[in-house]
Formats: structure tokens, sequence, C-alpha cells
């Protein structure tokens, strides 16, 4: 079931793993989706969706426990539950063959979605994604390096300095030419609305759980590597290349973690020239 929200093609989604929020625009024959990453919010992609060209259908959409991506009482963040709450979102929005713009965790939703139904991805952009190991070092030393997000009240803990978090956060992983402040401005605003960021759970499920079960895709793919990043300086882009053979590397030297938030035109005109 989806109900409208807004006057910007925003709407919300029921699944069983509980409620997304998304936004669509456009119809034309070839879609590109776009999922923001948390602490940025669907808000966050304004820029993208204000260079749409008229023949592109434009989708972002907020994975369960970011902004108003509401995650049912039996969601239990492991990797296979965000897959398929993510499958039953595009299922919903009737979404086939897509170019999949994402970074960072959602990377790795994107490579078990591609894997579990190929009919949905035509291609993959794949930004600040390393191996699997080197994404638990990162969390390790950039997200959580004091081990207070992954205890019992990790959640409780993170509900409490969410806002000092994300601005942190954006100040640190921004690039030069990166608005941290209007970031930080757009996620306060959400969570002053009400939204979340399920930033502890999403930790805890990636440290306890096993590996998830990545195996080589065959979709093209373009590993965006942002070198202005300070969180990933200890990552390697050539390390995913083991998960996605049939790719290249691409690199932006002045983008931070964020540059579909950093460089909207930048990031569209990168997906334009891959269709």
């Amino acid at each position: 079931m989806q109900e409208k929200i807004g006057t910007k093609g925003v709407i919300l989604t029921q699944t069983t793993a509980g409620q997304i929020r998304m936004r669509i625009e456009g119809s034309g024959s070839q879609t590109i989706v776009f999922i923001p990453d948390a602490p940025a919010m669907l808000e966050h992609h304004e820029g993208l969706f204000e260079e749409r060209p008229d023949n592109f259908k434009f989708i972002s959409i907020e994975p369960i426990g970011t902004g108003f991506s509401i995650p049912s009482d039996e969601f239990d963040f492991t990797f296979e539950q965000y897959t398929n709450a993510l499958i039953d979102a595009l299922d919903s929005a009737g979404v086939t063959k897509a170019i999949f713009a994402v970074g960072c965790a959602n990377a790795y939703f994107a490579l078990l979605l591609t894997k579990k139904r190929p009919d949905l991805v035509k291609q993959l952009i794949l930004w600040q994604a390393p191996s699997w190991e080197q994404e638990l070092r990162f969390i390790h030393k950039s997200i959580d390096p004091n081990e207070t997000l992954r205890q019992p009240d990790g959640p409780v803990q993170y509900e409490q300095i969410k806002y000092a978090a994300s601005k942190t956060w954006f100040e640190i992983s921004s690039g030069p030419h990166g608005d941290a402040e209007d970031m930080t401005k757009k996620t306060h605003q959400v969570f002053k609305d009400g939204g979340c960021q399920c930033l502890a759970e999403l930790i805890t499920s990636m440290l306890n759980n096993a590996k998830p079960s990545f195996e080589p895709v065959r979709a093209k793919t373009i590993i965006l590597w942002c070198g202005a990043d300070n969180t990933h300086r200890n990552s390697t882009a050539e390390s995913l290349l083991e998960l996605v053979p049939n790719s290249e590397i691409v690199r932006w030297n002045d983008a931070g973690h964020l540059p579909d938030v950093e460089f909207p035109k930048r990031m569209v005109e990168l997906v334009l020239s891959n269709c």
C-alpha cells in the first residue's frame, strides 16, 4: 500500500519490514535508484532531482531505520531483511532494470539485491564501499571507536547524542566543497519531525552477525572512490573488485563521503554517461 505525502512525489510504502519512505519523479524508460546514506535523508537528494532529465525516472529510497522509513517490531536489522525490504519497495514502484547509485552500507544491500533479483538491476554505481573486512574496520575506527553503540543500550545512547553525532559526522566526512552545515540542518529537521536513524542497530548487526552471503555479480559496475573522505582513508576501491569483476574504478579526489549530496550535477552526469 502506498500513501502520497506532500507534492514532491514522496510516498510511504508499507512492507512487512515496516514503513518505507521514497520519492519518485519522472516516467521515462530508464530508472535511476538512489539510496541516501544516513545520517543523510531523503531531503539531501533534492539536488539530484533538480538535475533529472525529462526522459528519466528518479527514485530515492530511505532504507529501513532512516528518516521516515520506520522499522516494524519484527525487523531484526539483518542484511537479508534490509534487502528484502528494499525489494518490496522497488516492486511496489514497478522497478525493473534500473541503475543503482548508492554508497557505503547501502552498496552491500545493492550487491545482495542484485544477486537475489537480477531483474531489478541493469548497472551499479557504488562508492565508499570497500571489501567487507575493510568496511568492518571502518566501523571500528570511524563510526564506533569507543564501542558505545554496539552495547545492549546502544540505541538509547545514540538517541541521546544523535544531534551532535550527525553534526560531527557531516563535518569530518565531507569534502572541501561539502556544505556540512546545510546537511546537518536537514537531518536535524527530520529528527525534530519524528524521523529516525537506527545507527546502533545497524552497527550491532554488522559486527555480531555472520558475514552476509555475498557472491560476485555480473552487472556492469562503476566503483566511485572519493579521495577527500577522511573516514575511509584506510580503505581501498580495489578491495571490492572480487565482488564486482565487471567493473572500472573512477576517482573523485575532491569529494567526501557523500558525493551524491556534494556534487548532485556531477553524479547525474556520471549516471547518464553510463546508461
